[in-house]
């Protein structure tokens, strides 16, 4: 079973990897107030969308085939 906090995360970082794909800023303080979560949720939040941007520009392409 997906816990709703997970899903609460997901829906987060995918409004940040959109809003930073966009060149447009984040208002950790508003974005905190508005999702429920303290400021420090949202700045781990950013980490984490670094990283799935980082990813996504290493591999354009998406990930290679599972090989079976």
């Amino acid at each position: 079973m997906i816990k709703t906090d997970n899903i609460h995360k997901a829906a987060r970082l995918v409004y940040i990897v959109n809003k930073m794909l966009a060149g447009e800023t984040i208002d950790t303080a508003a974005l905190a107030a508005r999702t429920g979560v303290v400021q420090r949720s949202i700045q781990r939040d950013i980490h984490d969308a670094r990283r799935v941007i980082a990813m996504l520009d290493a591999n354009p392409d998406g990930p290679a085939p599972a090989k079976r």
